[in-house]
């Protein structure tokens, strides 16, 4: 059941996703996602709040209800974590966000051709 971080009384979209995820799972489905992967200096990989327009839009939903959300790999970064995790799958570790992402891979030339 997804609760709502702030008072839902006083927002009627809070009281609508409260109320509507009370009963349904969300899953977005987007290019990018609300997080990507860089490679660090040292290798490791860093973390970081992802772009785009339906990031913006659904970011004040991110740190109140929790959803998956599945985007494509788009980065150096994100490809290598799908190569040291095969599902793709990681619980977002920006603070705030109550989101688990799915990295999905497309072959570059296909995902190329798409745009």
């Amino acid at each position: 059941m997804a609760t709502a971080s702030a008072s839902p009384a006083g927002d009627p979209l809070l009281a609508l996703c409260s109320e509507v995820l009370a009963r349904r799972r969300l899953v977005v489905v987007s290019n990018r996602g609300p997080l990507e992967y860089l490679p660090g200096a040292d290798g490791q990989l860093q973390p970081r709040r992802g772009g785009g327009t339906v990031v913006t839009a659904l970011s004040y939903l991110l740190p109140r209800f929790p959803f998956t959300w599945v985007a494509s790999a788009m980065g150096e970064g994100d490809r290598k974590l799908l190569e040291q995790n095969p599902e793709g799958r990681v619980r977002s570790p920006i603070p705030g966000q109550k989101v688990t992402v799915r990295f999905v891979a497309t072959h570059r030339r296909v995902y190329h051709k798409f745009y």
